[in-house]
């Protein structure tokens, strides 16, 4: 953590340094939701230790192309600035917004055992890109490539030691036959994300929208 921050601190990429402080504290001190707390510089949501750390990593790899980036940092919802002032409520959360190249990722981490826990995170990043609450349709226009992160870190998952093929061949079997019940809808996913970045214990592969 402690070196991924320090890159992050001296990058001149990285448009959010002010909120580094903030979010840190916040997700090492872990507020009830209810009454969280807004602090200095930005309204920040509590996450685990390593839900945010692979934010921050997927951030790094962006700032890292030489792109301007803006990392878990809320955005006003009529798309008229990333600033957040500490008074204000609402915005639409962002785990990692390339403004460079117009780029909003939603990251994900997958802890869980079962494999109902890929199908859940992936689900959840369509969910972020078509839910008007979650992102408003001006900031949806505004950044408008749309782009998911999913990071397997539990051994005892289904998905954790398969390559590429085999992700998407399980994915094919398993959860696109069942959308009605409880799969992935094939065609809102290639609709909804240009490409999805995955890292098993394997690997990392990114999966184009058309080779789904």
């Amino acid at each position: 953590m402690s070196e991924v921050v320090g890159q992050l601190a001296n990058s001149p990429g990285f448009k959010n340094p002010e909120d580094l402080l903030d979010i840190l504290r916040v997700c090492f001190s872990k507020p009830k939701i209810n009454r969280k707390t807004i602090h200095e510089s930005a309204e920040v949501i509590p996450k685990s230790a390593k839900d945010l750390l692979n934010e921050l990593e997927t951030g790094l790899k962006e700032l890292n192309k030489g792109d301007e980036v803006i990392i878990s940092r809320k955005i006003r919802r009529d798309g008229s600035g990333s600033g957040y002032e500490k008074s204000e409520k609402g915005g639409n959360e962002i785990d990692v917004l390339n403004i460079t190249k117009r780029k909003i990722i939603e990251s994900k981490r997958v802890s869980g055992k079962n494999k109902d826990a890929v199908r859940d995170r992936i689900n959840a990043i369509i969910e972020k890109f078509t839910e008007e609450d979650k992102i408003s349709d001006i900031n949806k226009e505004l950044y408008p490539n749309h782009f998911g992160q999913l990071k397997i870190d539990e051994p005892a998952n289904p998905y954790f030691n398969l390559n590429k093929e085999q992700f998407i061949e399980k994915i094919r079997k398993e959860l696109f036959p069942n959308v009605e019940k409880s799969g992935v809808d094939k065609l809102m996913l290639k609709e909804t994300i240009q490409e999805l970045e995955v890292t098993t214990g394997k690997e990392t592969f990114k999966i184009n929208k058309n080779e789904w």
